[in-house]
């Protein structure tokens, strides 16, 4: 059986209270990278048996190509949507400061919604102008939010946000996945991906690569190297 983890999250039905549900593009074709859908394969290179869960996962066999357990797929997605699949929460570990503004934007909110006070709360503060003019239109309170939301800078918001949603999906797949034979890791490649990629010292890392590699190599050695036959021979002279 494969086990499929894809990084998204979703809000179960108390506040704050989450677990990590399947996503999947059905338009789109996997790609190589992630096309673990053989069982064959998958048996060899994935363990699950004795593993203690702490995030809801998926669990069928699913072959993209071969559109293998696409019924099992849609059956799964209904239950959820349906509330018929049972959760298994987890907290996640936000700032004191982020929590500090979803209870008071959760107290503030008194009507009951389809869903949680908490993803509504997420979703104010990240700036969601639709949840707030035509979802909470009904809100007797809402001159309040857009007093608390005023001065809110969503744009950090979401990206502290997004950090820890994707914090918890990779430690559900790190926690739940095991590869049995994992290949050798080059830290060395790893190393310039992450120097090239970075935001900070990856220009000034270009630089220097651009400049030992043009200027010192090619400028500076190459004519110094073609030289030195004229050099040696006018010395011999």
């Amino acid at each position: 059986m494969i086990l499929f983890s894809m990084p998204l999250v979703n809000f179960a039905q108390s506040s704050l209270e989450w677990g990590i549900l399947p996503s999947f593009n059905l338009n789109k074709k996997l790609a190589k990278d992630w096309s673990v859908n053989l069982k064959t394969e998958s048996r060899q290179s994935l363990i699950k048996d004795g593993l203690n869960y702490d995030y809801l996962l998926t669990d069928f066999s699913f072959g993209a190509t071969k559109k293998i357990g696409i019924d099992n797929l849609f059956t799964r997605i209904i239950e959820v949507y349906e509330n018929r699949y049972n959760y298994c929460p987890k907290n996640p570990e936000f700032s004191e400061k982020l929590l500090c503004k979803l209870n008071i934007i959760e107290e503030i909110i008194k009507d009951n919604y389809p869903v949680s006070k908490g993803i509504i709360s997420l979703l104010l503060l990240e700036g969601d102008n639709y949840l707030l003019e035509v979802y909470l239109a009904s809100e007797k309170k809402i001159e309040k939010i857009k007093g608390f939301l005023k001065n809110e800078n969503f744009r950090d918001n979401s990206y502290h946000i997004a950090a820890e949603l994707y914090r918890i999906a990779k430690k559900s797949i790190d926690d739940t996945i095991i590869l049995e034979k994992e290949k050798k890791r080059n830290r060395f490649k790893e190393f310039l991906d992450n120097m090239m990629t970075h935001p900070i010292w990856g220009l000034p890392f270009l630089i220097i690569v651009v400049w030992i590699g043009l200027y010192q190599f090619v400028g500076v050695f190459w004519i110094w190297y073609s030289g030195e036959p004229h050099r040696r021979k006018n010395s011999s002279k």
